[in-house]
């Protein structure tokens, strides 16, 4: 189960993860539109991916230019999705870009987590053109996965001092997000850091494992959300809906 990205950083804020502030807006009538500050950066909520090279994301230093931003995304359609929202945050400096993934490898029967020092991009684009820049890190479910290990991948990263260890808390607090809501990925593309050495989640996804929401009541409302969209994709493509 996808989460949006507003939903997924709302995880990753509860778990520790650095994520900015951002306002989530359907329309130019929003009441949170009065609370942004110039310039922003204005996303369309879709579950795939490739959104700014499909030109859902916008910048905007005035107000005109957030509702000319919103009028453009909000009906369009990714994909088999429809945009019903936008995240609107305050456009930074960034520095550098990073990537860090957590995934269930079914071959290997572990958790894989994957990190590439260039981040912003299709990891499968730099997994086809760059191979080794990508790292995998195994872990079995009984492993202790401690901060010793998350120091190690951050610096991998690149990432020294002040940096490591924040970074390496953002692995760190990723990994047992990943474990302790049952995802089958938890993404973090681009982790950045901007110029005044700050280290954010730029983006966030998030895939649930359906059968283990139960353990979960307090994401509860986000079933009853993917159903309605499921329901509204099958409108659309022709695929049974959901009732």
């Amino acid at each position: 189960m996808r989460l949006y990205e507003f939903e997924a950083k709302r995880l990753f804020r509860r778990s520790g993860i650095p994520v900015l502030d951002g306002v989530v807006a359907g329309g130019i009538d929003d009441e949170g539109l009065n609370k942004i500050t110039y310039p922003v950066v204005v996303k369309a909520q879709t579950f795939l991916g490739g959104r700014g090279k499909a030109g859902l994301i916008k910048t905007a230093s005035t107000r005109k230019e957030v509702e000319e931003g919103i009028r453009s995304l909000i009906g369009r359609f990714h994909g088999p999705y429809r945009i019903d929202k936008v995240l609107l945050e305050k456009k930074i400096d960034i520095e550098k870009e990073l990537y860090i993934s957590i995934i269930i490898d079914r071959l290997e029967h572990k958790f894989c987590v994957i990190t590439c020092a260039e981040g912003g991009v299709e990891i499968e684009e730099v997994a086809a053109q760059n191979p080794e820049l990508i790292h995998k890190y195994y872990f079995s479910p009984s492993d202790d996965f401690s901060q010793y290990h998350s120091r190690f991948i951050a610096g991998e990263l690149g990432l020294s001092g002040a940096m490591l260890r924040s970074g390496a808390l953002v692995v760190y607090n990723l990994f047992n997000l990943f474990t302790g809501f049952d995802c089958k990925l938890a993404e973090i593309n681009p982790l950045v850091i901007t110029k005044d050495k700050k280290i954010y989640a730029l983006d966030a996804k998030i895939d649930l494992d359906e059968d283990a929401m139960f353990r979960h009541p307090e994401l509860n409302m986000l079933t009853l959300m993917v159903i309605s969209v499921f329901s509204r994709v099958g409108q659309v493509s022709g695929l049974p809906q959901l009732t």
